[in-house]
């Protein structure tokens, strides 16, 4: 079983991020945080645009999750295009 966790890019995030992340492996979880370039991911969704933000996340992906999930979020990512 694996976990992301998506965490906002300040002390307050990224403690509750670990915070998860030790409470999950603790339980036998794996778990990899998620960090953005900036504050949080809405603020790199507007600076990187979608595209960039997709590839960017699937980079932080495990190796057998990507080819998941990454067609799952391009997929999300057109659909979104106004």
């Amino acid at each position: 079983m694996r976990l992301y966790i998506a965490c906002d890019n300040d002390r307050a995030g990224l403690d509750a991020g670990l915070a998860l992340a030790t409470g999950a492996i603790s339980q036998g979880i794996a778990a990899r945080l998620l960090v953005p370039d900036k504050k949080d991911f809405n603020d790199d969704l507007k600076s990187l645009g979608m595209a960039s933000l997709v590839q960017r996340l699937g980079s932080h992906l495990w190796r057998d999750d990507q080819s998941i999930l990454l067609p799952r979020l391009r997929l999300t990512a057109e659909s979104a295009r106004p």
